[in-house]
Order: C-alpha cells, then sequence, then structure tokens
C-alpha cells in the first residue's frame, strides 16, 4: 500500500469512527505517531499505536463477540491502569454507556450500583468485584483479568489482532454515549450523576486552552480515573495528543519517582497531594523541574503551599472550580493571573459557563452546557432541579469580585451553627493555614446542648511535640472574632478520605463526636 494511498485510508477510517470518542483521539494518534508513548505507568508503557489497536480490537468484541449496542451499559470498576482509557475509548465508540466505579466501593454499594445502572457487561481489574458480579446472578457477562469467577479475560482480548485500514464496527442506532459518575458520597449514598461523554470533551478542551497544553507535554493525573477530576484528565491528555502518566495506587515518595522518571510538564493534583509531596520532597531528592504547571480541584489549597511550590519548582499553580454534576470544569485560573489572585481565586467562568451569586443565601448559581442530563434514582433518570430562571444550584458558597473571578467560601452543609452564629469552616482552615506549624486542618461541628453546636479544629502539625492544643486555639486570638476561635483543637496524625482522595468531613465529624461524648470538655 502506498503512502499516499494508505494516509487516504487511514483518514477515512478516522472520519469513520464517531467524532465524540476516545478511539477516535487515539487513532489521530496512532496516524500521526503511532511510536509515542500515550499511557506511561511505572512497570510498563503502551504507544498511540498499541492502544489504537487494542481499543479497536476490544471495541470489535464488544460488539461482535458480547453483542453489545448503543443504550447498553459498561459498569467499569477499576483502579488508575493502563487499560482503563482502552476499555473507555471501545465503549465510547460503540455509543455504549459507561458507568464507572471504584475497587474501594463496599459489597453494599456495589450491590447498590447494580441496580442502579443494570449493567450489560462489568469489567474489573478487582477479583474481589469480579466475584461479587458473578455471584450477584445479574445477566451480565463479567470480564477481569484471569479466568477465575468466570471472567472472560481482557488481556487475551485485547492481544487480538486487527486491521488498521479499515473500520467495520457501525451501527444504524448510534447514539452518543452516556457517562455515569458518581458524587462522593459525603452524605448517604452516591448518587448516579449521568452526564454525556461530549460534555467531557469539551471541558476538556476548555483545560488544553487555559493550561497550554500540547503534544509536547507529560500529564500525570494521579486522582482516581473513575472521579470527574482523573476522567476529565484522561481525556485532556489525548485531546492534546500528550503522554498520560498515572499509577494505580498513590503514596507520595511514589508519586515524586514517577514525575521525576516521567519528566512530568503538567500536574492534576488536588490539595493533599501536592501538601504531601511538598513534606516528602523537603531535600529535594526528587527532581521536578521539567513542571510547568500544575492544577489544584477538589478543594481550597493553602497560600503557603501555592508560594512554597512555585519557588520550589518554578511552576506556575492555577486553581479551578467545577462538581460532578457540570462534567467538572466551571471556572479556572488564568496562567497570568499573579500568585495572589491564583492562591485565593479558583477563577473565572470557562467559555460557554455561567457563574452567579444568590444574593440572600451566597450559593453558587451556575448555569452551562455541560450540565449533568439527571441523576438516576431507583433506575430511572430525574433530571436537575433548576430555580424559575434556570440556574443551578451547587450546594457552595461564594463571592464574585468585580472582574468575575470566583472566591469559594464553604459548603452550605458544613455551615457550623454555634449559639446563633455562621461559622464557616473554611475560614477558620484559611486561618490555620497560615500557621506554620499545621501541616493540614480541618473544621467540624459537633452537638452541644447550650449553644446547639461547638466547633472542633482538627489539625495534622508538621512537628507534632511543639505545639499544644492550647498554643494553636490560642493561634486564633485577635485574628479572627473571638465567637470563631476553635472549642476544641485535636490533633491527629491523618484525616479519613474518601476514595477520591477527598477528607470524608462526615467521617470526621462522626470521629469527633466519638472522641468528644465522654467528657464534653475544652480540651486545651
Amino acid at each position: 500500500m502506498g503512502g499516499l494511498q494508505g494516509l487516504q485510508l487511514l483518514n477515512s477510517v478516522e472520519r469513520a469512527i464517531p467524532e465524540q470518542s476516545l478511539l477516535r483521539l487515539l487513532h489521530k494518534g496512532f496516524r500521526l505517531h503511532p511510536a509515542k508513548n500515550l499511557l506511561v505507568w511505572k512497570t510498563r508503557n503502551v504507544t498511540y499505536g498499541e492502544a489504537y489497536c487494542k481499543a479497536y480490537a476490544l471495541a470489535r468484541y464488544f460488539r461482535y463477540g458480547l453483542g453489545l449496542v448503543s443504550g447498553d451499559t459498561l459498569l467499569l470498576v477499576s483502579r488508575n491502569n493502563p487499560e482503563f482509557a482502552i476499555v473507555v475509548a471501545a465503549a465510547e465508540a460503540l455509543g455504549v454507556s459507561i458507568a464507572l466505579q471504584s475497587t474501594l466501593a463496599s459489597a453494599t454499594e456495589a450491590k447498590r450500583l447494580f441496580g442502579q445502572v443494570h449493567p450489560s457487561l462489568v469489567i474489573s481489574d478487582s477479583d474481589r468485584v469480579c466475584s461479587f458480579a458473578h455471584q450477584a446472578d445479574l445477566d451480565s457477562k463479567v470480564m477481569g483479568r484471569h479466568m477465575a469467577y468466570h471472567c472472560i479475560p481482557l488481556k487475551k482480548v485485547l492481544q487480538r489482532p486487527v486491521e488498521v485500514s479499515r473500520y467495520d464496527i457501525h451501527s444504524d442506532d448510534f447514539k452518543e454515549s452516556k457517562i455515569i459518575l458518581f458524587s462522593s458520597g459525603s452524605t448517604g449514598f452516591p448518587k448516579p450523576i449521568v452526564n454525556r461523554v461530549s460534555s467531557f470533551m469539551l471541558n476538556a478542551q476548555k483545560l488544553v486552552d487555559a493550561l497550554g497544553i500540547n503534544g509536547g507535554d507529560v500529564l500525570y493525573v494521579p486522582v482516581p480515573f473513575s472521579h470527574v477530576y482523573g476522567f476529565l484528565g484522561v481525556h485532556a491528555a489525548l485531546l492534546a495528543g500528550a503522554t498520560l502518566v498515572s499509577a494505580e495506587r498513590y503514596t507520595p515518595e511514589s508519586s515524586l519517582a514517577l514525575q521525576a522518571a516521567a519528566r512530568t510538564s503538567v500536574y492534576f493534583g488536588v490539595t493533599t497531594m501536592y501538601v504531601r509531596e511538598l513534606r516528602v520532597n523537603e531535600s529535594d531528592d526528587w527532581d521536578l523541574q521539567s513542571l510547568r504547571v500544575g492544577m489544584i480541584a477538589g478543594a481550597s489549597c493553602p497560600s503557603n503551599v501555592f508560594e512554597t511550590f512555585e519557588s520550589r519548582y518554578n511552576c506556575t499553580l492555577l486553581q479551578s472550580y467545577g462538581m460532578t454534576e457540570t462534567a467538572a470544569t466551571l471556572t479556572i485560573d488564568s496562567l497570568t493571573d499573579p500568585l495572589s489572585i491564583r492562591a485565593k481565586s479558583v477563577g473565572r467562568a470557562t467559555p460557554g459557563a455561567q457563574v452567579s451569586i444568590d444574593p440572600e443565601s451566597h450559593e453558587i448559581l451556575c448555569k452551562t452546557s455541560t450540565l449533568m442530563q439527571g441523576i438516576l434514582r431507583d433506575g430511572v433518570l430525574v433530571p436537575p432541579e433548576l430555580d424559575s430562571d434556570g440556574w443551578f444550584h451547587t450546594g457552595d458558597m461564594g463571592v464574585l469580585d468585580s472582574s468575575g473571578r470566583l472566591y469559594i467560601t464553604g459548603r452550605i452543609k458544613d455551615m457550623v451553627i454555634r449559639g446563633g452564629i455562621n461559622i464557616f469552616p473554611t475560614e477558620i482552615e484559611s486561618l490555620y493555614h497560615s500557621h506554620p506549624n499545621v501541616l493540614d486542618c480541618y473544621m467540624v461541628g459537633y452537638p452541644d446542648p447550650e449553644l446547639g453546636e461547638r466547633t472542633c479544629l482538627c489539625v495534622q502539625l508538621r512537628h507534632p511535640g511543639v505545639d499544644t492544643s492550647y498554643d494553636l486555639r490560642e493561634y486564633a486570638r485577635g485574628r479572627i472574632e473571638k465567637c470563631k476561635y476553635p472549642d476544641v483543637v485535636l490533633k491527629m496524625a491523618d484525616f479519613p478520605r474518601l476514595g477520591n482522595g477527598k477528607v470524608d468531613r462526615k467521617q470526621l465529624k462522626q470521629d469527633v463526636e466519638k472522641a468528644l461524648k465522654p467528657t464534653r470538655r475544652f480540651l486545651l
């Protein structure tokens, strides 16, 4: 096959692949730079060419081997592994809906999940999940790493040969894939939130533009792919034709080693990761000078972390705000904003999105084309609730400055009412993040018969033996109103966390109530 003829065939193949799919992006990479690394893990790499061939082989097996068609649902329960993007690409090419869940989900959550999404196929790298799916006596097939638990071996299917000069998967009833993600579950069971794959493509493009990501970049995405931020990061990497780096399990030491080895240039992380890695790498044992830009989402980041990280690695940090209901990104900082603004603001609304503040409750409202289609309740899609003016209420609180920059002040549900005074944890936490010995901190309320609620500040210290709880409480004196001083300060080695790495405030609140219930005294 001649060069020109071959190129024409490859271009015709690309046009035949559904536009809103990772498979189309994989084919573009296969056509332009097949030998370039797409996926880099500690133990192995996968090129664009290999990824496309594997995804195409898997898509063909889904269609002709398993009979999956547009509208069927695939449940993918997986850690961050190289097969994740390949499985998603294959499913999106068929218009198959994709429900994503962490392998950390409990048996109770998994059972409830199966009943919500009714999957035709379950794929997991967890033997526990494969076993449970088989024992649940579902009408779905199970695909995993091994033949055990009556699983179809994923590895063998991915090794099937394909003819790359053609694309023979066609469907007369093709519909764009739905993406089903789950809220963090800080109250009750996680909610299955349904959106379109095009919403993630659109927001991924916004991130590519805002961060200036290009094909020469190496994106490090350690956050779980099964959550909205990580899922968006996968799409952003492929849209830019960049290299994606991740790992199945996160520790600050392994993260630093991987970034140094891969020469990471763009980092999609959460505050906790930046904080831990600064602490572990105080002696600069790992060289991260290749970093150009880091994005922080999921929770506000202390100003001192911004300053230290940027100074140490000569890079730029940006904050972003969004949620699962909006396919992540609603606002993002600008690379041209000064550090003093980027350390406090989560930026302006992205193109096509609108953000407003309710004048009475100070709740953040939004309008965006990437808003979810709805929430699954008992298998039925319930559309999002909008107010009379068409705004979606986020449950977060914030303020907008005169230039349209958004500043997050807290969550409505996290507000503590102490003797009739409204106290927002974010305000107190921001103050204590400036304490030189406080590595991280979170404030929660606990019941009190006299005031209704009192406040407990949970702190993780750089040097645990230096400051007493009394010393820490006194730090608030003269810096905030007296009624907002923490009633109790508890030192903790770490905080309970959700599967996406965020602090589980619900569990933290329960832990505090349990710890303080016997005495109900000030721990000074």
